[in-house]
């Protein structure tokens, strides 16, 4: 999965290729573009179809996403904020056991969230 800035001529902000990388089990590419409309951020497949957010504690280990959003208050914004989790931000899953905190992999670091801080971190993931 690669994370790159869109074309200028584009009005994605970033576009999320999951295509498998050397050494990765093949799976099928596609590219979701992330883009801020009415207000609100927006993730799209090439095909154009709405790429569908989930939370964060939804996402078992090994997945990969792009965080589209955050809800809660401005203190939580700021502290996931603080740790890497910002719109645009790739993320990937290390431990979820369903219950409990887990490891997230954000900008090269490793960040444990309880269970309720990720279920307030929206994602965007690939297929």
């Amino acid at each position: 999965m690669n994370l790159t800035n869109a074309r200028p001529n584009s009005d994605a902000a970033f576009l999320l290729d999951t295509a498998a990388e050397p050494g990765e089990a093949p799976r099928q590419a596609d590219t979701v573009a992330l883009h801020h409309a009415q207000g609100a951020w927006m993730a799209t497949h090439t095909d154009g179809a709405a790429a569908t957010a989930q939370t964060l504690s939804s996402l078992p280990a090994g997945r990969s996403g792009l965080v589209v959003s955050l809800a809660g208050g401005h203190g939580f914004g700021s502290r996931v904020a603080s740790l890497g989790f910002t719109i645009g931000a790739e993320i990937k899953v290390m431990q979820n056991h369903g219950r409990g905190p887990m490891i997230v992999s954000v900008r090269g670091t490793l960040v444990a969230l309880g269970r309720g801080e990720a279920e307030k971190v929206h994602v965007v993931s690939e297929a």
